[in-house]
Parts: C-alpha cells; structure tokens; sequence
C-alpha cells in the first residue's frame, strides 16, 4: 500500500505508517443538565491566540456552494419530516458515495458512481467527515485502504464541508479545500486556536441535516482531525437532545475539542455513545493530549494509539481495531432489526 493512498494528512506532512498498539482508557465522569445550544457566532471579541495552524494558513471566503441534485437508492429512512432549522430548501453540499445507486445527472450531481455494484441494506451506513483544507472527494481517494478494510461491514457516503477556504474556488471541485467553520476573523482555522467564533457553523449543521435528509439515516459518523472535532460535537448535541436526527456510533481519528467560544457548552457532560478514537503519538497537528481530552468525554470509548503522525493509519493493531468496532456495531444492526420485526408481528 502507497503513502499516498493511505495518508489523510494535512498538505505537506509526511508520514509513514507502522504497526500500532490499542489502549483502554479510563474516563472522569462529569455530569450536566445543560440543554442550551450554543449559537454559532460569526464574530468574537476574543482574539486568537493560535499560533500555529493545522495546515498552512492563508486569507479565505467563506462560501457555501450550490446545491447539487443528488438521488440514491430509496431509503427506510423517515428523516424528510425532519424540521429545518433554518428554512433552507438548498439541497446538500457536496457527497461523494463509495457505492452508488444514483442514477442523477452527472451535470447537476457531485455525487461519484461506482456501477454495478449492489447495496447490501444490512450494512451500515457511516457519514464521513474530512479534515480542514480537504473536500469530500480527496478524503475518499486518500482512504482506499481505510474502504477495502471496511467494505465487509460498511457503506461509506464522503460529504464537503460548505465552506471554501482561500482563493481555492477556481481550481476545480476536486482541488478545493474546505472547512467546516472558521475559528479566526480572516476566515481561517487552526485546531490549536484559543477561543475565538465559529463562523459558519449553523451553516455545516444545516448542510448536515439536509445531507440526513437526503441519504440517511446514518448508522454512524467518521472523522478525521476537523471533520472528528465536529463529530464530538454532533455526539455531544446527540447526548443533550439537541439533533434532529440520530446517529449509533462515532469513530473519531485526530479528534479534538473545538475551543471556539460557543462550543465550550458541548463538552460539559459524559456522552452515552459508543466510539472508536484513533490518534498519533507524534502526532504534531493534534497533540494526543487534546485527542485525549475528547476521548475523557465518552462513557465507554475504544481506543487506539499508533506510534506516527496526523493521518488515517490502515495497519496493524489500528486494523484489527477498525474490523473489531465494525463488526459489533453490525451484530447490534442485526440483533435491532429482528428485535424491530419481531415487535412488528
């Protein structure tokens, strides 16, 4: 297997994968009856005090990108009469599906086919979220190890985040870089930034909900460094109630507590979920101990620590930790749909 093909790392970071080791680790319980979502700011008062960025930084616009005409393969899902949260009728961002049904324009759809190749409905169905200054297709081409080894359980559908960084407009869907939010005024973010906004985070749940909408429901979430921040933070309004819609597991790699100033509230209780967290030991872009932190926030997460950097690794102990996670996630699909049918009798 080629670097390339593996690696999800930031642009010019380097890394070579090796055998990895798993953990257990414990938690400190802290409970809270906090119910409030905290509104996603376009502006703070506090400056940043990063000075370090998680891929190199420069000017951005924020944008969300037209909404593209996506179908799929008919699902059980009930979520359309999911209520909109901000009464947009905009279709989502961008997906990317690994295995497709779809049989949409290819002039209106982003959405990438792989023909004849039937969906098998008792897999599950995992969401996947990419990393700051990666879109949906990048993050899929760079995970073709991470999608052979979890084909046997999984269906994996790739989204964009809505938000272009920089002057990365003009050079083509595949070559734009993406953000979820930004965390500093100029348009840009850095995992290691010190409270400042969120800016153009209500957007990424809206765009989220209409992708639930449109292809869910998920049975799981993935994310890689941004994109596992943002899945913390899904599992956390999950916990307090606060989705409308509803997700079973999270497997988190590079993850992190956003320290944006309005999302201090989802991290002040233990969060009922379970997770797979993955992260580096020399991991330089997210320092284990703030992927540590993040894990301190689940009540029973299955950990694994590798011994390389800011990537996905597909090798080793972090493999058999993948197979492991999946294949008790898709014996509990199974064991709720006959609970499911025989309720149904």
């Amino acid at each position: 297997m080629s670097e390339s093909e593996n690696s999800t790392s930031d642009p010019q970071l380097n890394h070579t994968p090796v055998a990895s080791t798993t953990s257990n680790h414990s938690l400190a319980a802290s409970a809270s009856n906090s119910s409030a979502i905290p509104s996603a700011s376009t502006s703070s008062d506090t400056p940043s005090a990063s000075t370090s960025s998680e891929t190199p930084s420069g000017s951005a616009v924020s944008q969300i990108p037209s909404g593209s005409t996506l179908s799929e393969t008919p699902s059980t899902s009930t979520s359309s009469q999911i209520p909109s949260a901000s009464g947009s009728s905009q279709a989502p961002s961008n997906l990317t599906l690994n295995e497709s049904a779809s049989t949409s324009n290819p002039s209106t759809s982003q959405c990438t086919e792989q023909k004849n190749k039937k969906i098998d409905p008792l897999k599950l169905k995992i969401l996947c979220l990419h990393g700051y200054m990666q879109n949906a297709k990048k993050f899929k081409a760079k995970l073709g190890a991470f999608r052979k080894l979890v084909d046997k359980y999984a269906y994996l559908v790739f989204m964009s985040a809505p938000h272009v960084v920089g002057d990365s407009t003009g050079r083509g869907d595949e070559d734009t870089a993406r953000s979820w939010w930004f965390n500093a005024e100029d348009n840009t973010y850095s995992g290691k930034c010190l409270g400042g906004p969120a800016i153009g985070f209500e957007q990424t749940l809206e765009a989220i909900r209409l992708a639930v909408v449109e292809h869910g429901p998920f049975d799981g979430l993935m994310g890689f460094s941004q994109g596992a921040c943002l899945v913390g933070i899904l599992a956390s309004m999950q916990q307090k109630e606060l989705l409308p819609f509803k997700f079973k597991f999270a497997m988190i790699i590079s993850g992190f507590c956003s320290e944006s100033l309005v999302h201090k509230g989802f991290y002040d209780q233990i969060i009922n979920l379970p997770s797979l967290h993955v992260y580096g030991e020399g991991d330089s872009t997210i320092p284990k101990e703030m992927s540590e932190s993040l894990i301190n926030l689940f009540r029973s997460p299955v950990v694994v620590e590798h011994t390389d950097g800011h990537y996905v690794p597909t090798t080793g102990a972090v493999k058999a930790a993948y197979e492991d996670f999946l294949a008790e996630m898709y014996q509990q699909r199974l064991i709720d749909k006959q609970e499911a049918e025989r309720t149904a009798e």
